[in-house]
């Protein structure tokens, strides 16, 4: 027991100097792109998310809980998040194309931008970057414009 202990309290330290150091990262591409603070601020969100719950599940692994018990709470929330997650399926892929565009794509609030889109194509200034969508501004006025959407399309950056 207290050799699961240690393990316990080593596997927190390192996923708490594994988490600093992705969200390190998250602030350098930031800065490096001059985007919004609370664009950085939702995906180091997900990040702690995401640590958090790999602590979780291997804290279960050290300290060697039952997986037969647990198989049948597991399989049913697994079963229900995946009917939810296939029911929603484009709130998700608007989640992850929203981290993508953090990472990939240096565009910001004020980038002038064109994305083709056949007869649909986009021109005009980034208004905001959300999890959902990138809120731009035309001369027709404003389109919210699915970040799914975007990551699929060409993305013409205008230069000032």
């Amino acid at each position: 027991m207290i050799y699961q202990l240690i393990i316990s309290i080593a596997v927190a330290i390192v996923f708490f100097i594994f988490r600093k150091l992705l969200n390190k990262v998250i602030k350098n591409i930031s800065e490096k792109y001059e985007y919004t603070t609370e664009r950085a601020f939702l995906i180091k969100k997900l990040n702690t998310t995401v640590c958090a719950t790999l602590y979780m599940l291997i804290l279960i692994l050290i300290w060697g809980v039952s997986i037969k018990g647990l198989s049948v709470y597991f399989a049913s929330f697994f079963a229900i998040a995946g009917i939810a997650l296939f029911a929603a399926w484009s709130v998700l892929s608007n989640v992850t194309s929203a981290v993508i565009l953090f990472f990939e794509y240096p565009i910001k609030a004020g980038t002038k931008l064109k994305i083709q889109d056949g007869d649909n194509t986009i021109e005009g200034e980034v208004i905001n970057l959300s999890l959902f969508n990138i809120e731009i501004k035309t001369r027709s006025g404003v389109v919210y414009y699915p970040n799914n959407l975007a990551i699929q399309k060409a993305i013409i950056k205008k230069v000032r």
